[in-house]
């Protein structure tokens, strides 16, 4: 991909060097048929200029002439024959340089001609190299978008098969979750419920528990009221044995003593 896009702009920019250089050739086709054309003109001038000035040099010559033949010869003549031969002479001097002159423009518009027309084959085998170049260009560049706008399309299927499959797990994660989320909550609602009652037990043991607490504390208190008038009426019964003592000799009122005592101690221990 990379390769294709430098080779793009290498073409891109060889379209452009063309483009410069048929511009420049053309400009310099443009400036020399502009300078045949000139060269052209100045021929005709010198041609135009030749014609009028032969009339003038051959009425002149025959001016000479009549006047050699019909005018007798005198001093006038011979002052002006050497002005006349040096003009006659200046004219065919002039022809001759415009005929050389005619000659060389020929030659140079000849050369410019076939310079000219070098530069035009030049020319036209560089619009056809550009044109060449121009249409492997548009293939290539049209080679170059279809190849991006296949890849465009590969990428944005991709990306949308990706993204459906995000989606698609999305969707099973949260059914998933939504389905544990449910069974954790009945399990924590189950957990919540059980917490309750054992609770409620504990606080209904909590509550037998002072009862029975309060009750063993009740008969505690009970108990001990009891051995503290059991202790007292033992000690009165003591007293009152010792009394008995010194009056009851015979045995049968030890064992009435003892029986009485046997009967008040299990009478504490209930």
């Amino acid at each position: 991909m990379k390769e294709t896009i430098v080779q793009y702009k290498s073409k891109v920019e060889e379209e452009q060097l063309l483009r410069k250089h048929i511009q420049a050739l053309e400009t310099a086709v443009e400036q020399h048929r502009r300078v045949k054309e000139e060269a052209l003109a100045e021929l005709t001038q010198c041609k135009k200029q030749v014609e009028e000035r032969e009339p003038r040099a051959k009425v002149k010559l025959t001016q000479m002439a009549l006047s050699k033949d019909t005018v007798d010869t005198n001093a006038d003549f011979e002052n002006k024959l050497p002005h006349l031969n040096e003009e006659t002479n200046g004219l065919l001097n002039e022809c001759k340089l415009s005929r050389r002159e005619n000659l060389d423009e020929d030659i140079l518009a000849e050369k410019i001609s076939m310079e000219g027309q070098v530069l035009v084959n030049e020319m036209e085998n560089l619009r056809s190299e550009n044109q060449g170049a121009i249409k492997e260009y548009t293939q290539k560049t049209n080679q170059l978008r279809a190849s991006c706008e296949r890849g465009r399309e590969s990428t944005q299927q991709s990306m949308t098969e990706t993204k459906n499959h995000h989606q698609q797990r999305e969707m099973e994660q949260r059914n998933c979750s939504e389905v544990e989320k449910g069974f954790w909550m009945q399990q924590v609602k189950k957990l919540e419920a059980d917490l309750e009652e054992k609770s409620q037990k504990i606080n209904e043991k909590k509550k037998h528990s002072q009862k029975l607490k309060e009750r063993i504390q009740e008969l505690q208190m009970q108990l001990d009221e009891f051995k503290r008038k059991s202790e007292c009426e033992i000690k009165q019964l003591e007293k009152e044995k010792e009394a008995l003592t010194g009056k009851l000799q015979n045995s049968s009122l030890e064992d009435l003593f003892n029986s009485c005592k046997e009967t008040i101690l299990e009478l504490q221990d209930t």
